[in-house]
């Protein structure tokens, strides 16, 4: 896998790009898109991402884009995406629920591209700090 872009840079978002990286081979570039100025500088200075780009410019090369924002925030900017996603690209996401996601790009002509899913790694509390190494892989139920 050439790119891999991950919309939201929080704990889920950054301990995806994490466990990426310590895996290795999994994709030559990782680029973020976040709007939280200082969740984009922690995951640039922990080399999480390679880049930190406009969602516009890292949906551009992105073989797999991930979406792991707010359920409301992903209603509000899936079908855009799926506007600018091409047929060889793969759209997924980490949120908590699927029908008002699916329902809102049902009828999508990329809706294809869209594989609605879920990591299973929630937290009873919020997360803080840095993201976790393994976080992923040691929470899937």
């Amino acid at each position: 896998m050439n790119q891999i872009t991950i919309i939201g840079l929080g704990h889920i978002g950054g301990s995806f790009a994490k466990d990426i990286r310590e895996q290795g081979g999994l994709a030559a570039r990782i680029i973020g898109v976040e709007n939280n100025e200082s969740h984009a500088t922690q995951a640039l200075e922990l080399g999480l991402v390679d880049l930190v780009l406009p969602m516009s410019e890292a949906l551009l090369e992105a073989d797999l884009v991930f979406l792991t924002i707010p359920v409301d925030a992903m209603l509000q900017v899936l079908p855009g995406i799926l506007d600018q996603v091409n047929a060889n690209q793969t759209v997924m996401d980490a949120g908590s629920t699927k029908e008002a996601l699916i329902e809102s790009v049902k009828d999508h002509a990329m809706r294809s591209r869209y594989v609605a899913s879920h990591p299973m790694a929630g937290r009873k509390t919020p997360a803080r700090g840095q993201p976790s190494v393994g976080y992923l892989k040691a929470n899937v139920q």
